[in-house]
């Protein structure tokens, strides 16, 4: 993903977020049968219209973070105050932007995460003897 631009990572995640389909063979082995083994996908179902604002507002945060990057800071003088106020104010405008996206995606990874925990615990109660289970004395 590092040597991967914003701007395929950002297409890449809304076109899985709002995949209409699931993903084909998500098997991370060549033989699936060798080995036991899960896959958890997320999908967001939305309407045409709220998908292409996200799309949107994702596509200007990425123009302007390779304006800045391309840009802005060939211009930009670090020994200059006023340089140095109108980057950092620039970059405060596309952070308050991007936080809301931010926002979203890390609420999302955290539901994913806890779903995943719950079939984790669901899978050990039933997998895993217990004492309870034995007939032991506790």
């Amino acid at each position: 993903m590092d040597k991967r631009s914003m701007g395929l990572l950002v297409d890449e995640f809304l076109s899985t977020v709002y995949a209409n389909e699931l993903p084909s063979d998500p098997s991370p082995r060549d033989d699936p049968s060798s080995e036991i083994w899960m896959s958890f996908s997320l999908r967001v179902e939305r309407d045409e219209q709220y998908i292409r604002s996200h799309r949107e507002a994702l596509s200007r945060v990425v123009d302007e973070r390779n304006a800045l990057i391309h840009q802005m800071l060939w211009a930009f003088d670090p020994n200059s105050d006023e340089s140095c106020q109108g980057l950092i104010s620039r970059l405060d405008e596309q952070n308050e932007r991007l936080r809301p996206h931010y926002e979203w995606v890390m609420q999302m990874l955290g539901t994913l995460q806890r779903v995943q925990q719950e079939i984790l615990a669901k899978m050990e109660d039933i997998l895993l003897p217990t004492g309870r289970d034995s007939g032991d004395a506790a």
